[in-house]
């Protein structure tokens, strides 16, 4: 779920602008490139409209003005349907499992990108060729490796 602002400045529009705004802002910046993106990839094209949609939706939405209860208010009651998406389908933030997902940039190629925490620093481009090498097309299983590489790299630096 992205917020208001970070919607309306992926689509350089001010928040709260309307649909009709954030549609017309996604077809003049975005229409060009998905419906490229579209002839090759169709899958990750329609996985860009619908992120490009939901945009649309958190930025076009009417910016509601803050509340703040009187001072001499002593407790405020607040029903669960006020429509904050967050309270009614909670999404993690952070987590500690492995994420990976595979996307063919072109069939048959064998292209791979990487993207990797601080912790994996002292992994070296040869450690991470091999482990792609030995485990192509299973991207949790390079995930794994590596951060087990990156482990005893972490545990031998620390005992020196």
């Amino acid at each position: 779920i992205i917020s208001q602002q970070r919607a309306a400045a992926l689509l350089a529009v001010s928040p709260g602008c309307g649909e009709a705004v954030a549609s017309g802002a996604v077809h003049m910046r975005y229409q060009a490139v998905l419906s490229g993106l579209s002839a090759t990839c169709p899958a990750e094209a329609t996985r860009g409209w619908e992120i490009l949609r939901e945009a649309i939706d958190s930025a076009g939405r009417p910016v509601a003005p803050v509340w703040v209860p009187p001072p001499e208010a002593r407790g405020v009651e607040v029903p669960a349907a006020l429509g904050l998406r967050d309270c009614k389908r909670p999404r993690r933030l952070v987590g500690l499992e492995i994420a990976s997902e595979v996307l063919r940039i072109e069939p048959g190629s064998s292209l791979c990108l990487l993207l990797m925490t601080d912790g994996a620093n002292s992994v070296q481009v040869k450690q991470m060729a091999e482990a792609v090498a030995a485990h192509q097309g299973r991207p949790k299983a390079v995930a794994t490796q590596l951060a087990a590489v990156a482990s005893e790299q972490l545990k031998g630096a620390k005992d020196e």
